[in-house]
């Protein structure tokens, strides 16, 4: 969600036309796909925007005869900045410290040729928080489940059916049902993953808040003290060693 940073570097910056006197030829233009099909946006590890999975060859509908009574999904947090872990964001800010450590021992340009914009480029990336279009991510997946699913689980009515209201939460006979219940962690970029796709699924009409629509289990991330089935990183430490 890495080696990436430098490849948005590189499609951010202007391609000048090549003097008289150069051999290069001009770049090629950039797009995110291309005629052979490849994707770009794909391989961006976790700044990559979703995208749904191929599917299993089950159908989406609900069989003929049939009403839904639980609905589950398991929602990983949305486009974030990479964190400090070796095999994430590490290799990209050692590089970029590298490289201006270097230039600022030595006295020199290390860069030449198309790649001449490293000798003034700035690692700007952040570090382990989720991204703008990361928390627009969640909300449309939100809204989307609410459109998929929602609206059947709480039998929404024409005049329902585009966004969530409070006289829905009731059973069939009319009773009242208990507010909607959602786990999470602590980590901040997946409770604040949480808290957008909530915002999603609830409407959050003219933009008001809707955390009084249901109730967030926030589940702390502390090793050896809670039972953390949303983070086995921390409540399974021996999922972590081989053998």
């Amino acid at each position: 969600m890495k080696s990436l940073a430098v490849c948005l570097a590189l499609a951010g910056v202007g391609v000048a036309a090549p003097h008289g006197s150069s051999t290069s030829a001009a770049a090629a233009p950039t797009g995110t796909s291309f005629a052979s099909g490849f994707d770009m946006t794909r391989s961006w590890a976790n700044l990559s925007p979703y995208k749904d999975a191929e599917g299993f060859g089950v159908p989406k509908g609900v069989p003929q005869g049939c009403e839904l009574s639980q609905v589950h999904v398991l929602h990983r947090h949305a486009e974030r900045f990479p964190t400090s872990s070796p095999l994430d964001g590490a290799g990209m800010s050692d590089f970029a410290s590298k490289l201006v450590n270097y230039s600022k021992a030595h006295g020199v340009t290390v860069a030449k040729g198309p790649l001449e914009f490293l000798n003034n480029w700035e690692y700007v990336v952040g570090e382990d928080t989720l991204m703008e279009n990361g928390a627009a991510t969640e909300d449309t997946s939100g809204a989307n489940f609410w459109v998929k699913y929602g609206r059947l689980l709480y039998r929404a009515d024409r005049d329902n059916v585009a966004a969530w209201n409070q006289s829905l939460n009731v059973y069939a006979n009319g009773t009242a049902r208990p507010k909607p219940v959602f786990r999470t962690t602590s980590q901040d970029r997946i409770l604040e993953s949480a808290r957008w796709w909530l915002s999603g699924f609830f409407g959050n009409s003219s933009a008001h808040n809707s955390e009084d629509q249901y109730d967030l289990v926030i589940i702390p991330e502390t090793t050896g003290f809670f039972n953390n089935t949303l983070a086995s990183y921390v409540s399974c430490p021996g999922d972590l060693t081989a053998g």
